[in-house]
């Protein structure tokens, strides 16, 4: 089905339910507000994951995990992280990278990480990098995490777990929200993971589309 993009916040706004009268109600009588992510009211999740910076055609020299906040506040950020594991781990966390500040209030925050290689223009100014956080472009599992400590998951399907903000399994992982994302073919596919419309359904696959379109954006708005 056809996704629609729609920019402010959200990435893609979902064409199916929008497009057409269901159930005998026209498009204005449909919900305008969708179920938002995070059982916790903070409303954060992860955004868009380009895991291919440097790689060549890519238009990033970084990869780069941007976070979106759909509450109608804004949420401190000290205490959390965002974690990789490898597509077949089933330990610890194998990269651990501490986040700071806030992210504001329907806002974003970006997360500078490693590089393929030298193709790509620089990415705005990141809220946090860390030049060794390198998450695999085509396999992973990406943690957003309320803690700093190094999380050991269980495989499979993770939703509503302690200390668990957001999750996105992709390619093969073994660690997923429901179906595992659909990734990059290779690092010379240089699309992006990327959020529909900021809705967290818990199911990585339904919620995540491949874009070629690449919109990082930090806290303070700058994007490019």
């Amino acid at each position: 089905m056809k996704k629609v993009k729609f920019r402010k916040g959200s990435k893609f706004l979902r064409a199916g339910a929008a497009a057409f009268v269901v159930s005998g109600l026209a498009i204005g009588s449909l919900p305008a507000t969708p179920a938002f992510a995070s059982s916790d009211g903070t409303g954060v999740v992860i955004n868009e994951a380009y895991l291919s910076g440097g790689s060549q055609g890519a238009a990033y020299k970084n990869k780069f995990i941007e976070l979106y906040n759909s509450s109608n506040l804004s949420v401190s950020l000290k205490g959390w992280s965002v974690q990789y594991r490898a597509a077949g781990g089933d330990g610890r966390s194998a990269a651990v990278l501490h986040l700071t500040g806030k992210i504001p209030a329907k806002g974003h925050y970006l997360i500078q990480g490693g590089s393929n290689g030298s193709d790509g223009v620089e990415l705005p100014s990141p809220d946090v990098s860390g030049r060794k956080f390198d998450p695999k472009g085509t396999t992973g599992t990406l943690i957003l995490a309320r803690t700093t400590e190094a999380l050991t998951l269980p495989t499979g399907s993770v939703t509503k777990t302690s200390n668990v903000v957001d999750l996105l399994g992709y390619g093969t992982s073994n660690t997923y929200e429901t179906e595992v994302a659909d990734a990059p073919s290779s690092n010379k596919d240089v699309r992006s993971i990327t959020r529909i419309d900021a809705v967290d359904t818990d199911n990585n696959k339904a919620d995540f589309v491949l874009t070629s379109t690449i919109t990082p954006q930090n806290a303070t708005g700058t994007q490019r």
